[in-house]
């Protein structure tokens, strides 16, 4: 047994108990202590991050084929949770989604890659890392108020969400090329060695 699958069964077993207490925190009028609970709590992060990681470890053991037909219908299912289960509850949609999302990734292990997939691959983490202050810059730049709207609901419209798109996918190739491609490079080197 890996630490991943140790992280994964505690989360497993803390998440329902934190979300029955935040339930009946609620209840009782504690929203804050309801929020912590289940939001600020750190099993509500590292349940997909350790999934992933169980997934990643046993994907040998874990096999399920590509096929188109097999991937556009998880993405339906994925879809219709969504709509269907988000109304009632964000916390059942998380807990729903993370069966297909599984399915999903252990299928992808499976699908043949092309160049593409490589360079998206290697902007992902960046963009992961950078997207929460890419967000705030574009928002309260001064700079960039002539190109950045909102709607009613202060969401960003298609123009505006372009730009913060753009400007977060050319931050994310810059560091891959400045720094993750030289540490992946040195990291192999000592791998091999």
């Amino acid at each position: 047994m890996c630490s991943s699958d140790l992280t994964f069964i505690i989360c497993l077993v803390l998440f329902p108990v934190l979300w029955v207490g935040s339930k009946i925190s609620l209840a009782h009028g504690s929203q804050t202590l309801a929020d912590n609970l289940i939001y600020s709590f750190l099993p509500a992060a590292l349940l997909p991050y350790s999934l992933g990681s169980v997934l990643y470890h046993y994907k040998d053991l874990l096999v399920i084929s590509f096929t188109r037909t097999r991937f556009i219908g998880l993405i339906i299912l994925m879809i219709s949770i969504v709509k269907v289960v988000s109304p009632i509850s964000v916390t059942l949609t998380y807990l729903f989604s993370l069966p297909v999302l599984s399915v999903l990734v252990l299928t992808l292990f499976n699908a043949k890659r092309s160049q593409l997939d490589d360079i998206l691959g290697h902007l992902t983490y960046p963009i992961y890392l950078i997207h929460g202050l890419v967000n705030e810059v574009v928002r309260y730049s001064a700079f960039l108020q002539e190109f950045i709207t909102f709607d009613t609901r202060g969401l960003y419209t298609l123009p505006s969400f372009v730009v913060a798109f753009t400007l977060n996918v050319f931050l994310a190739w810059c560091i891959y090329v400045g720094f993750d491609r030289y540490i992946l490079k040195f990291r192999s080197k000592y791998r091999n060695a």
